[in-house]
């Protein structure tokens, strides 16, 4: 079968499906990015998502038994009795003319849960110098006009040093806060030193409060935390696209999982409870963060581009046994 591109990336699954014999399954396995897609033929409906769930998707079925699917709640709740996450990590092949209120799932991944190296600090830093680096340049393809939310902090700024050095056009960064806030501060000091511009959205406790009603809506909970990190986000993605003609930005969601840099991760009482903990975060990403992350973004015509969850990356900082990183932190970021 020949296939011409069209110039879209999606046809990166397609491509995959046929060469590994239409077997989605495998051609899931082979797909190194994040996506969740739906492709049909004359006979099947193909589904796969991300191994970590990055990009959303939900599925659930009518009162007739009919399978429903879609990239929000608010798109199919209304057409089903019930509707639950389509897991990460994994596809099905659904049957056209299949009946019953039921698909069968596969898992053509599982997020690796083993640490069994023992690196020195020197040689950590330097293998995940590598990952990361190799993570952000390959997330910089296309012509547009790309961006950073930079919030000053450790995560962001180190992606945004980082995806400095390969853009031949300046990025923007971008930045939210209340007035005088330290974390505008910062990011201020890393966009003069990186030379790239800087916008910052200053917001009120008034503006904050007015808007949670619209945050629900766009991110379909009422969890207080996701709320609580949401609103900020969401007023920046909003100013973003009202002011810029930037329409991909890179992020650094997903460091404090992997490095286990939250305050009660911190207190760890030993290596495994740490690592045991990390995967945990790892496995619920999908319903917490990067929900909010993607339901931000999206929801404003932005895409969000996260390095920090690349397979390399999390592969690499699963392995690392956890002594190093319970000692030292994100000083394994530092260098």
């Amino acid at each position: 079968m020949q296939l011409t591109n069209g110039g879209s990336d999606c046809a990166a699954i397609i491509h995959a499906f046929i060469k590994n014999g239409y077997n989605l399954r495998e051609a899931c396995a082979t797909l190194d990015g994040v996506f969740a897609f739906l492709m049909a033929d004359d006979k099947n409906l193909y589904i796969g998502r991300d191994p970590l769930g990055v990009r959303p998707l939900f599925y659930g079925f009518t009162s007739g038994g009919a399978l429903v699917l879609g990239s929000e709640v608010k798109c199919i709740e209304q057409l089903c009795d019930r509707m639950d996450y389509f897991p990460p990590g994994c596809c099905s092949v659904v049957p056209l003319l299949g009946r019953g209120r039921s698909i069968q799932i596969q898992q053509y991944y599982s997020v690796p849960n083993i640490a069994d190296r023992f690196l020195s600090m020197e040689n950590a830093q330097t293998l995940i110098r590598e990952v990361l680096v190799k993570s952000v340049e390959k997330r910089l393809m296309g012509n547009r006009q790309f961006g950073f939310m930079l919030s000053g902090g450790l995560d962001s700024s180190l992606i945004a040093s980082i995806a400095s050095k390969f853009l031949a056009q300046k990025p923007i960064a971008f930045s939210v806060g209340f007035e005088d806030s330290p974390d505008l501060e910062n990011a201020k000091r890393v966009a003069e030193f990186l030379n790239i511009p800087h916008k910052v959205l200053v917001i009120t406790p008034k503006e904050c409060i007015d808007i949670i009603p619209e945050v629900i809506y766009a991110l379909e909970t009422f969890d207080p935390l996701i709320i609580r990190c949401g609103v900020a986000h969401y007023l920046l993605c909003k100013y973003i696209s009202q002011t810029s003609e930037v329409k991909v930005l890179l992020s650094g969601e997903g460091a404090d999982e992997l490095f286990g840099s939250y305050a009660y991760m911190q207190r760890a009482p030993n290596t495994f409870h740490l690592h045991k903990e990390i995967l945990r975060r790892l496995k619920y990403l999908h319903q917490y963060d990067v929900l909010r992350c993607d339901r931000s973004t999206s929801c404003h015509g932005l895409e969000i581009r996260v390095p920090f969850l690349d397979k390399s990356v999390y592969i690499t900082l699963i392995s690392i046994k956890k002594r190093c990183m319970i000692d030292h932190r994100k000083n394994l970021l530092s260098a």
